[in-house]
């Protein structure tokens, strides 16, 4: 189903994730342009220092194309390539990590504001390292290749290892994100001190599942507190019970009571005539930031994900699973 909200804040944000991707992947902060064509490097079998060689002069014509200073090697991420020992600064994060970590940030904040983004209809990148330690980043099936170091936004901290990106990708770290979980489309059920966040939908049959293992389960809900983010994922059916939900109940708890009692439970609130509406729509922004295709989508206090229910909540919840063991419903596209 189309998510419909005010594009300023997620404006904002690709502006800040861009401006950080410019900053830290190869190029001088003052090309921004140069530095997103720079970094598609072709995929090559050859010599790797012939490679790169061509990729150097590759940066240089566009630069003078551009008509801005020609980078650095240490500025594009070359430095030390010829020495047979990989980028030192990308493999080895040589000086002090919090000293790197502050001038990235800051190189980020003095790029110039975007002014363009073209949709190159990736659907996968896969991080590969080589035997010598470099890493690149291969998209989909191979004819585009990209080369630099990532900075994840979430964690604050550039990724420097194969190790760190696989971890990166396999767990989500809400608690970098500043979510204010009480102004959401939030149901809200135990009072443990570890939070689970689970995304659901009043219709699906999985997601109310899911809800009666946590009721049924009196140590669950001691031990963690589940917070329950309410999203229209299977249609318009959906999208009117889950806006009925926010208008008509703000207090969490309660709003569990009603979304577990299904379609009935929500049409018997009272509809409301006035409702800010913002809440509701960031709801769906937030699932659509962190890539809720299906539900029930649940998101362990660790960071590790599930799309679908488990098999075994607590099993999940305690590390021995690191995905589903049903078939999630699908998000509408209609």
């Amino acid at each position: 189903m189309p998510i419909k909200h005010s594009v300023k804040p997620i404006a904002a944000f690709l502006s800040a994730a861009l401006s950080a991707a410019f900053a830290v992947g190869a190029a001088a902060a003052d090309a921004p342009e140069a530095a997103r064509q720079a970094n598609t490097a072709e995929k090559t079998a050859g010599d790797g220092s012939a490679s790169f060689e061509r990729f150097r002069n590759r940066v240089e014509r566009i630069a003078a194309e551009h008509g801005v200073a020609q980078p650095t090697d240490e500025e594009m991420g070359l430095a030390d390539r010829g020495s047979g020992e990989g980028n030192k600064d990308i493999k080895t994060g040589n000086g002090d990590k919090a000293e790197k970590d502050d001038e990235l940030l800051k190189a980020a904040k003095k790029v110039s504001p975007v002014e363009r983004i073209v949709d190159m209809g990736i659907s996968k990148v896969r991080a590969v390292k080589g035997r010598d330690g470099t890493i690149m980043y291969i998209a989909d099936m191979g004819r585009f290749v990209f080369t630099g170091s990532v900075y994840d936004l979430w964690q604050k901290k550039q990724l420097t290892t194969i190790e760190e990106i696989s971890d990166a990708v396999s767990r989500m770290d809400l608690s970098g994100l500043n979510l204010k979980l009480e102004t959401l489309n939030l149901a809200r059920f135990g009072t443990g001190r570890e939070h689970v966040t689970i995304f659901v939908d009043p219709l699906c049959g999985w997601c109310h599942k899911l809800m009666n293992e946590v009721v049924a389960d009196a140590s669950l809900r001691d031990e963690y507190t589940f917070d329950f983010l309410v999203i229209p994922a299977l249609g318009g059916s959906s999208a009117k019970l889950a806006e009925r939900l926010f208008c008509s109940e703000s207090n969490a708890e309660k709003r569990f009571e009603v979304l577990r009692a299904g379609r009935e439970g929500i049409e018997r609130l009272l509809e409301s005539s006035a409702c800010a509406k913002e809440g509701y729509e960031r709801t769906q922004m937030t699932a659509t930031f962190l890539g809720v295709e299906a539900v029930p989508f649940v998101i362990a206090p660790d960071g590790r994900f599930s799309r679908g229910k488990p098999a075994s909540l607590r099993g999940f919840l305690k590390g021995r699973a690191t995905d589903a063991g049903t078939t999630p419903d699908k998000r509408s596209k209609h």
